[in-house]
């Protein structure tokens, strides 16, 4: 979501800005649960690529987006409607990778229930 924040948000103008500025904020509230149906989905199981403590091994999946080489890897045009469109190319790839790595590669303890 700090990728989402810092590389794509700057791109947005009027109301585009505040409504995806506003869904990053929704996102972030939710970044907990957020990614587990997509973490739990039997094809990304089957990839190899989530850790025992349920993320997402960040290395592993780079370098299998990446084995192909630079020049295997064309920019992807992406069309998000009413947001505009955009290109990732491998910079925008390698910034992103280069962004996660600085997270911590565990996960977090649980929160304690408010009720208990």
């Amino acid at each position: 979501m700090s990728f989402l924040e810092a590389e794509m948000l700057p791109n947005l103008e009027g109301w585009q800005s505040w409504v995806g500025g506003g869904i990053l904020f929704l996102a972030r509230e939710r970044a907990d649960s957020f990614m587990d149906p997509y973490l739990n989905h039997s094809l990304i199981k089957s990839f190899g690529i989530v850790t025992d403590n349920g993320l997402i091994d960040i290395d592993k999946a780079y370098k299998a987006i990446t084995a192909g080489g630079e020049k295997a890897m064309k920019p992807i045009y992406l069309n998000l409607g009413p947001f505009g469109e955009f290109t990732v190319t491998k910079k925008d790839l390698d910034r992103l990778y280069n962004q996660l790595r600085k997270l911590p590669q565990e996960s977090p303890p649980p929160t304690p229930d408010p009720e208990a």
